[in-house]
């Protein structure tokens, strides 16, 4: 059994999401921390999972990835990637493109950037915790002891949807498979959070006050954040206008930005970090149960889906 903890800095988003833009300046070498039951691939330029693949119930069945690799990257640039100054701004170009060092042990990864000429230098920590659950912490550090450095929030990305893009739409099977809700939990039910393309956003704080965690799901597995160190958790939502080259539904494939402090700045010297819980893997009853999460298994899939 293990986890993952990350340290990340990040920060919250601007209403009008762009795409990434990501120019790698190196070739990307992956970064790879498993158990048993789940295989994480990150990439040490830019610091975010290239794949995520996770064995469903037993090491007899067949890995299943939790996203489709090339499509993540074409759409959003896969999950874990930080805002830190809005998500075209020079700092999160920096957090998202950088080449990390990595130093490791048996239970945990640390992927260190280069100083920024802002000095800003970020630390994601990922200690394994459990056969599906990931523990990130994120850290930024001022290196800088006479300037401040002026940020926008705190906040990193998820998704793009779960599995993998249906082959046809409109069979139930497909349908079964391949939808994805965007889902938050207030400490009585599960909220289902609606996901309109373009630019259209929702943001899951508006819900209602003290939001305990947040994620996506489908008819067969969940990928849910909750923080470790805080009562409530606050993201916003969206899904792509399309799907580059794919006669498929982009609801199919929504991204979640999960928020950090709200902060406006980081003073000379200091360090912001905060750190969640990642559970990704099947929607089992004793392993949401176990975890914490078992108002998912009622929440609101189309009543076929449930």
């Amino acid at each position: 059994m293990m986890h993952v903890h990350w340290y990340i800095v990040a920060a919250i988003l601007v209403i009008g999401l762009p795409m990434f833009e990501l120019t790698a300046q190196e070739p990307s070498v992956s970064v790879v921390i498993e158990t048993g039951q789940s295989r994480i691939e990150i990439s040490q330029n830019g610091g975010h999972v290239t794949n995520w693949t996770v064995v469903p119930l037993g090491e007899s069945d067949a890995p299943e990835s939790l996203l489709d690799p090339d499509l993540a990257a074409s759409i959003w640039g896969g999950p874990l990637r930080l805002v830190v100054d809005g998500l075209d701004g020079p700092l999160s170009e920096f957090a998202n493109t950088a080449m990390y060092t990595v130093s490791q042990d048996d239970a945990m990864k640390s992927l260190v950037s280069d100083v920024h000429e802002s000095s800003l230098q970020i630390e994601k920590q990922l200690e394994l915790i459990d056969d599906y659950t990931v523990r990130v912490r994120l850290t930024l550090k001022n290196t800088s002891s006479n300037a401040d450095i002026e940020v926008e929030g705190v906040a990193v990305t998820f998704g793009p949807g779960l599995g993998r893009a249906p082959n046809t739409i409109g069979g139930l099977g497909d349908a079964m498979y391949s939808f994805v809700e965007v889902v938050a939990y207030d400490g009585d039910s599960v909220q289902s959070i609606g996901v309109a393309g373009g630019e259209a956003i929702s943001t899951i704080d508006a819900i209602g006050p003290g939001i305990e965690w947040l994620g996506l799901h489908n008819r067969y597995y969940a990928m849910l954040v909750r923080p470790v160190d805080s009562t409530s958790i606050s993201g916003m939502a969206r899904s792509p206008e399309m799907l580059p080259g794919m006669n498929a539904d982009a609801e199919f494939f929504p991204m979640l930005l999960v928020n950090g402090p709200y902060l406006t700045e980081i003073s000379a010297g200091s360090t912001t970090s905060f750190e969640f819980d990642v559970y990704a893997g099947p929607k089992d009853r004793a392993l949401l149960t176990d975890a914490g999460y078992a108002p998912l298994l009622y929440s609101n899939l189309p009543g076929p889906l449930r």
